[in-house]
């Protein structure tokens, strides 16, 4: 069988048919390594679609691509590889941009003048979520939901930003890292009504399940009835299912 992380990219890049797509979503929904490689990819894709134009020096640009030839030329002489393998080597060289070349997030943090060792002392967090919420850039508002982490206590202001976060983005990556958040911050009644709220409308499987889990994790009694609306509805994957009957069973036991 494949690689996880060659199961991941195949997943991403539309090779996989619908039976095969199935497949993989209920392996991530059971692999928290999958999971994690879904979102790296994820972010990594979008970052990729949001760089902005700007260009290297034409020196760095003719090392860059001695590299890229270089490395084309070896891979050919070890072995020729299938055609799904330039796939990997595709995320690979965009690896190789992100490292060598250092544009990608330099350029896009550089722009919002926070992720500098400097800024993050002179800057707070609720200013830095200011000043990321309303951007463009999916990379750029994931940002402004992970200085919630830096939270020494609980912030209003910024358990609300959170909360439209999870409840309004159209970014699924988006919620779903606002929803991870959210769970960090402890049981708060306000995060919890609203989380609870979410996973009745939530479409996104992930965030979904990120939602089921984090009402187990923070012991939302209340949860039940939604659970068993998740477990009797014929239309809910299998997979969700067996979240929400893991999710009911740590509830019970409460």
């Amino acid at each position: 069988m494949k690689d996880k992380e060659g199961q991941i990219i195949d997943y991403l890049s539309g090779a996989l048919s619908p039976e095969e797509c199935k497949i993989v979503e209920e392996a991530i929904a059971r692999d928290p390594e999958m999971k994690t490689l879904l979102s790296e990819y994820r972010s990594l894709d979008g970052a990729m679609l949001e760089m902005p134009h700007e260009r290297p020096s034409a020196g760095l640009q003719n090392r860059f691509d001695a590299f890229l030839e270089s490395q084309t030329t070896e891979e050919a002489q070890v072995i020729s590889m299938p055609k799904k393998s330039y796939r990997i080597l595709g995320y690979a060289a965009s690896i190789a941009v992100l490292v060598t070349v250092g544009v990608l997030f330099g350029l896009n943090y550089a722009k919002s003048d926070i992720i500098s060792h400097k800024d993050s002392e002179l800057v707070s967090i609720r200013e830095k979520l200011n000043m990321l919420k309303d951007e463009e850039s999916v990379s750029s508002r994931i940002q402004a939901v992970n200085v919630a982490y830096d939270l020494k206590e609980v912030d209003p202001e910024v358990v609300d930003a959170l909360l439209k976060f999870m409840k309004e983005d159209e970014s699924a990556n988006v919620r779903l890292a606002a929803v991870e958040a959210l769970i960090d911050l402890g049981a708060i009644v306000k995060v919890k009504d609203d989380m609870l709220e979410r996973l009745k409308v939530e479409e996104d499987a992930f965030v979904k399940i990120a939602l089921i889990q984090g009402l187990a994790e923070l012991k939302e009694e209340r949860a039940g009835s939604v659970l068993d609306n998740i477990i009797e509805d014929e239309m809910s994957p299998v997979y969700i299912k067996d979240e929400a009957h893991k999710a009911k069973h740590k509830l019970n036991q409460i």
